[in-house]
């Protein structure tokens, strides 16, 4: 291989690691039946075969010497085509495409044939196995993992954006079209296919099945939310959020799911559905923008609940103009909480809106009189205590 090396490669600093047995030996060989070859060799000597931690920060070292390198490891010490492997996973991940290939002399016929093989195809399939690990994980893939393939990148970077998307609490992004395009979980789905279809790729990527199968099973699940109520969307996102530890969004999306629900029930109630139907269509048609959004219409609803009569809105003097319909919805569901004690018969909700607010301001504020097991416990709790209350309960009628 060194012969070959020096011939395929003229002009390159050739880099040969051994033993001074080998070295002698190597070096024998080129001049007595290799003298047309020309070239320098570059000798790294490994002084003991069998020290292992030497080795491998020696290997490591040959590999940050140079921006562009093609390794061969087809014959040595067992262990050292090993200790190399590792090494060149460890620098693909700090710079991808930096080992071209991976030379690998395979036998075709014993002690006389050889054909030349790439093995560089797994050094990329390690770094996508860590990708897709730590995605199905956290959502989040570092941003130091990437590969020279174009049709693995084009999927890590679409994980990439959904996991910004979802740690943002930007669902919608995740579900709606882009333009021409699919939403985000439509692309990703459709390239975990291409993979698994591709003829480059198809019979390669059997280490990556589980995480791919992984993954495209929880997009379905995500793209199914689409078809669902808004309380029952975000229910569903608070318990994805607490299950994948991220507290703070999970408590978050558990308050807006509230909100939600009582928005759900008033668009069924006879005598509040059509107030709730004005401020939407206000909303789609951007009448205001800063009066009439969702996060508004979750917000004021909300309130309601929780203050009934007390409950005031005071919107700055130039927006008096726009407020009819949103002072009018105001104005509707508070009738409806006066009357036949409905305010009365919400008080269960009311608390638990009170205790998760409480709950959200202390967490996304310096909080560090709590230990993180409680924390944990608490919206642990408040997530079952949102089904005893919405679901079983549902003093607002919105699932009977």
């Amino acid at each position: 291989m060194l012969p070959l090396l020096l011939e395929t490669f003229p002009g390159s600093r050739i880099v040969a690691v051994g033993t001074p047995q080998s070295i002698e030996g190597q070096s024998t060989l080129l001049k007595a039946r290799y003298p047309q070859v020309t070239g320098k060799v570059e000798y790294h000597t490994i002084e003991d075969a069998h020290d292992y931690h030497v080795i491998f920060r020696q290997l490591g070292d040959v590999l940050e010497s140079d921006d562009d390198l093609i390794v061969d490891i087809s014959h040595s010490f067992r262990h050292l085509p090993a200790l190399m492997m590792v090494d060149m996973i460890i620098a693909n991940i700090k710079h991808p495409g930096r080992v071209r290939h991976i030379l690998f002399a395979k036998e075709l016929e014993a002690g006389k044939r050889y054909r030349i093989v790439d093995l560089r195809e797994y050094l990329t399939l390690a770094n996508v196995s860590y990708a897709l690990a730590s995605f199905t994980k956290n959502y989040t893939i570092a941003t130091t993992v990437r590969t020279v393939d174009e049709i693995y990148q084009v999927l890590l970077d679409e994980l990439t954006r959904f996991g910004e998307h979802i740690l943002a609490n930007s669902f919608e992004a995740l579900l709606t079209p882009e333009g021409k395009k699919p939403p985000i979980v439509q692309q990703i789905l459709e390239n975990i296919e291409l993979l698994q279809k591709h003829k480059t790729t198809r019979d390669l990527i059997h280490p990556l099945v589980p995480y791919l199968d992984e993954i495209a099973n929880h997009m379905r699940e995500i793209q199914a939310q689409s078809e669902r109520p808004l309380d029952e969307r975000y229910r569903f996102f608070a318990g994805l959020m607490f299950d994948k530890g991220y507290l703070l969004n999970a408590l978050t999306l558990l308050d807006e799911a509230a909100a939600a629900y009582c928005v759900e029930a008033f668009r069924k109630l006879p005598s509040t559905a059509h107030a709730v139907e004005r401020f939407e269509a206000a909303i789609q048609n951007r009448d205001d923008s800063d009066i009439y959004n969702r996060y508004e219409l979750l917000n004021i609803t909300k309130n309601i609940v929780k203050f009934g009569e007390k409950f005031t809105k005071n919107y700055k003097k130039e927006k008096v103009f726009n407020t009819t319909i949103a002072l009018k919805f105001i104005e509707t569901i508070k009738a409806y909480l006066k009357v036949d004690n409905h305010y009365r018969k919400t008080k269960n909700l009311r608390n638990f809106l009170f205790t998760c607010d409480k709950t959200r301001n202390n967490l996304a504020h310096a909080n560090s009189d709590k230990r993180l097991e409680n924390v944990r416990s608490e919206i642990k709790n408040l997530l079952i205590r949102y089904e005893e209350v919405c679901y079983k309960e549902d003093p607002l009628h919105r699932f009977r």
